[in-house]
């Protein structure tokens, strides 16, 4: 449970090829959100981004928390980007033209879950498979293999044909004319769907088509995706719904946090959990613990380091401007 890359990581897969443990369609507001937090949690996250973008046809955001002069849209893409690539996020430019389920022979792995989302009620409660086996091509002829997918754009969702299955969509008239859409109701609350491994985020859910909380309905998605990856890496799902990513101030860790640990995986693995798993879950568990308490020379550095990256974001004209009103004010 990595919480962070090193500041001289670029990144997964640095030779160039195409292994990730989950693939995002999408690089609105839902699509970065998601992938902050799975690149963060150490999984090999990849964001597709060449399609038609709402967000890119809104003429200003005014209502974004954080700016209170409002930003233009395309310097908030570019620090969405600008954020997920620094989580670790690797970027395409493609459009995905369609994403189906490969047959691996595990009927298991390739079944849809009938009777419902394929939530944290399913059959195999600990340590169970919850991905799938798929392939994403795209436009620029790639074909990447991988076992979970989160779909994260609004418009067309044609890609999704090749999965054959009737359930995903509604059809709908208007003005006389029939037309076929993703079905919203096909989708949790927490962006789990029927198709093990398959995830949708963003307005396609259901949520409401607001940037802010598109960028919320991601972030609890990427949580549901770490949530699963765990447990098909042999994590109780009890453990592994306690995955958190938030930095304290290494001064407000108590020094029975370490028993704390040891307590929590003890209550979250079956009773008959062998010592070895116990041990290896409280020494995992400790480390993400621990990479999550940071000394206040750290806080500092890092508040150096965030401030600068935004002004990589900002017309050196507008900078320059400023502190020539500054230096008058004065």
């Amino acid at each position: 449970m990595a919480i962070e890359r090193s500041e001289h990581d670029s990144g997964p897969n640095d030779s160039g090829g195409d292994d990730y443990d989950i693939v995002i369609v999408g690089g609105g507001v839902s699509g970065p959100s998601a992938g902050i937090y799975t690149a963060r949690a150490g999984m090999d996250t990849c964001i597709l981004d060449r399609g038609p973008s709402s967000l890119a046809r809104c003429a200003y955001l005014a209502n974004y928390p954080g700016f209170p002069g409002g930003i233009d849209v395309p310097t908030f893409r570019a620090l969405c980007r600008a954020h997920a690539e620094a989580a670790g996020c690797r970027y395409i430019s493609d459009m995905v033209v369609s994403v189906r389920r490969e047959d691996t022979g595990d009927d298991d792995q390739d079944r849809i879950v009938e009777d419902g989302a394929n939530g944290e009620d399913d059959e195999n409660e600990d340590g169970g498979r919850t991905s799938g086996n798929f392939l994403v091509e795209t436009a620029d002829g790639r074909a990447i293999e991988t076992p979970r997918v989160m779909i994260a754009t609004k418009d067309d969702t044609t890609y999704l044909e090749a999965l054959n299955d009737e359930a995903m969509f509604v059809t709908e008239s208007y003005g006389g004319e029939t037309a076929r859409y993703f079905d919203s109701e096909y989708v949790d609350d927490d962006g789990r769907t029927r198709v093990p491994g398959l995830y949708v985020t963003g307005p396609l859910s259901g949520c409401l088509d607001q940037a802010i909380t598109s960028a919320g309905h991601g972030a609890t998605v990427g949580f549901s995706v770490i949530t699963d990856w765990l447990v098909d890496r042999g994590y109780p799902r009890a453990l592994a719904r306690g995955y958190w990513d938030w930095l304290s101030k290494a001064k407000t860790r108590s020094d029975d946090w370490t028993e704390h640990t040891r307590a929590f995986v003890e209550r979250s693995v079956p009773e008959d959990a062998s010592d070895e798993r116990i041990e290896r879950l409280v020494a995992e568990l400790r480390a993400h613990t621990d990479a999550l308490f940071i000394p206040e020379a750290e806080v500092t550095r890092r508040t150096r380091r965030g401030h600068r990256r935004l002004l990589e974001h900002i017309d050196d004209a507008v900078i320059e401007a400023y502190l020539d009103d500054r230096a008058d004010d004065e």
